[in-house]
């Protein structure tokens, strides 16, 4: 009933208004004209504004940009980074398998450190030929921490990071120390076609302004094709909050579909995305999304001291 009034009162306000401007025509033309030149004025002021500050964003070394791309080129896959990287900055590049769930690094003894030229480009071609895998996920890292960055590196991000921003900007922690990395994930396929995967910018949302609140929310979109459903969540979670998701047959069902479950973390501004596989879906299948105490959480000390060791400080539905 709701929805039918809204729509009515829509078609009630346009049919009302078209009315009003075929009586003026005359006034309005006046009023078109000196309105034209209003709005042109004030977005001609918004754009040298935007441009003042994209300058001054691009001036800004602490302020993070990566683009490029990662090439599959029949199982062999080469990171081309373009960046504002600090000449010198030493990039982690790491190739995970089981992107979806438990991302295992898929060498633990290659060699995965690249430098940043002058002009901020760097490329990294991953030694281990690739063709045979499905799904990886191909990881872009420049931490401060245990990471053997120069003096003038750490002047300037922070000794911590503390000094980063940006949408390529998490956080993160070691031994009870948060610290600032700069990440940049990349999902592709080997064993696909030939493909040129671009690095693209996070599209980050504006933060709740609850966020970190210990009365929890969480909202969530669910689409699907042959194989996986995606989630696509908002939330006022904290960032680095692990989340887990799998699907189940029925509420009769004692084990999902898939015996992994999938995984992934709450970002900066309290979004987050999983992917989870399905054999077929079923008239009576549920998805459920959890998060508990002993899950692998980034930011474990932040989480105990506002959720609580167990999560007894949570309220909500």
């Amino acid at each position: 009933m709701g929805r039918k009034t809204s729509w009515f009162t829509l078609i009630l306000v346009t049919f009302i208004f078209l009315i009003g401007c075929e009586s003026n025509k005359e006034e309005q033309a006046k009023e078109e004209k000196s309105s034209h030149i209003a709005v042109e004025n004030t977005n001609q002021a918004a754009e040298k504004e935007a441009v003042a500050e994209n300058k001054e964003d691009d001036a800004d070394p602490t302020n993070i940009k990566l683009s490029g791309n990662v090439e599959n080129k029949n199982g062999k896959i080469v990171v081309n980074g373009k960046s504002n990287l600090m000449e010198g900055a030493k990039v982690q590049i790491d190739w995970l398998d089981r992107p979806f769930s438990i991302r295992n690094p898929i060498c633990l003894l290659c060699e995965k450190s690249v430098v940043v030229d002058k002009d901020g480009n760097f490329t990294y071609e991953i030694p281990t030929d690739l063709k045979g895998y499905g799904y990886t996920l191909v990881t872009i890292t420049v931490s401060l921490v245990g990471s053997d960055q120069t003096d003038e590196i750490e002047a300037v991000y922070g000794e911590h990071g503390e000094n980063l921003k940006g949408p390529f900007v998490y956080k993160d922690e070691i031994i009870d120390e948060e610290f600032q990395k700069i990440y940049a994930p990349i999902l592709v396929l080997p064993s696909g076609k030939e493909t040129v995967y671009p690095i693209e910018t996070p599209k980050r949302e504006k933060v709740p302004d609850d966020y970190g609140s210990t009365n929890v929310w969480v909202k969530a979109e669910l689409t699907n094709d042959h194989y996986y459903f995606y989630v696509k969540g908002k939330s006022n979670l904290l960032e680095g909050t692990a989340l887990s998701a799998s699907y189940y047959s029925s509420e009769d069902a004692t084990l999902p579909q898939n015996w992994l479950n999938s995984s992934t973390y709450v970002v900066s501004d309290g979004t987050f995305s999983l992917q989870i596989p399905y054999d077929t879906i079923t008239e009576n299948g549920y998805i459920t999304i959890t998060s508990e105490p002993s899950s692998g959480h980034i930011l474990k000390t932040k989480m105990k001291q506002i959720y609580g060791e167990h999560f007894e400080k949570m309220t909500g539905e």
